[in-house]
């Protein structure tokens, strides 16, 4: 019994640890969409003429960190909640 409550307190850090991370992940896109600046170019084409546009230059960086911290926010958040039910439940029958 005891084994298994420490393979549950293991996974359970395992579930707080990628929480964690992707929370980490997640806010360091933030901080770079935030700090970094807009582009502003003027464009041509035959058929409108002068045209402005303006795009960040990490979007895609930002879409991907944004993604990636919100996996496994999804994947780290439920692990957590199981394996501290788990371990309380094991340590309950332990004492009882």
């Amino acid at each position: 019994m005891s084994v298994m409550a420490a393979e549950a307190r293991h996974n359970e850090l395992l579930g707080f640890g990628a929480l964690a991370l992707g929370l980490l992940i997640a806010l360091t896109g933030v901080l770079v969409a935030t700090t970094t600046e807009r582009v502003t170019e003027e464009r041509w084409s035959p058929e409108v003429g002068y045209y402005i546009v303006e795009y960040h230059p990490y979007a895609g960086f930002i879409k991907l960190l944004f993604v990636f911290g919100g996996l496994f926010v999804l994947i780290g958040a439920p692990l957590a909640i199981y394996y501290t039910w788990k371990h309380q439940k094991i340590m309950e029958q332990i004492k009882g």
